[in-house]
């Protein structure tokens, strides 16, 4: 008899399970679908907006701090089912990274032929600003999905997660690996150069965005120890670990702060999107393995000198942030070269 209880009693769980599962998918789906139509509705009213308004609308408040309950709802969702979740997330982000590539790569011909009119441009924006919008949301799923937050604590990568990426057959199927690739792919894309005729097409705040979400995974992600897991995933240490155990971090974390870089070349006149900037070095500091990294980078000496040298052209408001994430990167170098740097700020 106590066998066929608890013979009833798996049956009834596994079937309770399997409703979670399946009413979770139905409300994320939903969720991304109407937040996909929303951004829409946003740029068009935007539009109609005149230039003060849209500009006030911006500056009130982040999507990731106003709807920070529902993004955090939609993780805890997402994590009972991890690999479709990510799937879906990639397949969303890829499409519309992809679509707006190929929206800039038309406008460059038009530019370059001399065919581009008026009509054209207002269309042209119109599309754009809708796939940066959305590509906007779906970056924030991702971030609140692959990571929790943590100031005071150290994060780990959520064992749902983990097992799902150890669980694939390699990275180019490891769609949380893909996932943050493509993040930092759309970065490099968004941070184009200044002298660009497309620059001024670019986004700020999925810039910002962007910069956010690196700031809340890639301490999670980046560098990471394998002793601190049970059963670490080889695809996570292949594309993001420590050379020593075969991992591509170092040359990742190269890629950032050439990111860092044009991101204050481009965007010197976004305040906000400057802090960001700033905020994600900090974070990255306060990890000794990453922080380690970056003073190894040969990027790192002439990114010092840029700040250096240009600290009058920036916001005043972020003075005190980037010395304090230059200051704590020094205590893990023991380079004189990089003391010299600090000690001209």
């Amino acid at each position: 008899a106590d066998t066929d209880g608890q013979i009833g009693n798996r049956s009834v769980l596994k079937s309770f399970t399997q409703f979670l599962t399946s009413t979770a998918y139905m409300i994320r789906s939903e969720y991304i679908q109407l937040r996909m139509l929303m951004c829409e509705d946003s740029v068009k009213e935007s539009n109609s907006r005149d230039d003060a308004q849209s500009i006030d609308h911006g500056l009130l408040a982040k999507d990731y701090i106003v709807y920070e309950d529902q993004l955090q709802f939609f993780a805890l969702l997402a994590r009972l089912d991890i690999r479709q979740s990510m799937d879906r997330l990639y397949e969303s982000l890829y499409s519309r990274c992809s679509a707006l590539q190929s929206e800039f790569t038309r406008l460059e011909d038009a530019m370059g032929s001399g065919t581009y009119t008026d009509g054209d441009s207002t269309n042209t924006q119109h599309s754009i600003d809708i796939l940066h919008e959305q590509i906007h949301w779906i970056v924030l799923l991702m971030g609140y999905t692959l990571a929790d937050s943590g100031n005071s604590e150290r994060v780990l990568i959520p064992s749902s997660i983990l097992e799902a990426s150890a669980g694939s057959h390699d990275i180019e199927h490891d769609f949380v690996v893909q996932g943050i690739m493509t993040i930092l792919k759309t970065l490099q894309f968004e941070l184009m150069s200044p002298s660009s005729i497309l620059a001024s097409y670019g986004s700020p705040l999925l810039v910002e965005t962007l910069l956010w979400t690196l700031k809340r995974i890639a301490p999670v992600y980046f560098m990471i120890d394998s002793s601190d897991y049970r059963h670490p995933s080889s695809n996570i240490v292949l594309s993001f670990g420590k050379p020593s155990e075969g991992g591509s971090g170092p040359a990742v974390i190269d890629g950032i702060l050439d990111f860092v870089r044009r991101t204050f070349d481009l965007w010197i006149s976004e305040e906000d999107v400057l802090q960001m900037c700033v905020d994600m070095l900090l974070a990255f500091a306060q990890r000794p393995n990453i922080a380690q990294e970056i003073t190894r980078s040969f990027r790192f000496t002439p990114l010092m000198m840029y700040f250096t040298s240009n600290i009058h052209r920036f916001p005043e408001s972020i003075h005190g942030s980037m010395i304090e994430a230059l200051a704590v990167l020094c205590c893990h170098s023991s380079s004189e070269e990089h003391e010299r740097g600090f000690t001209e700020l």
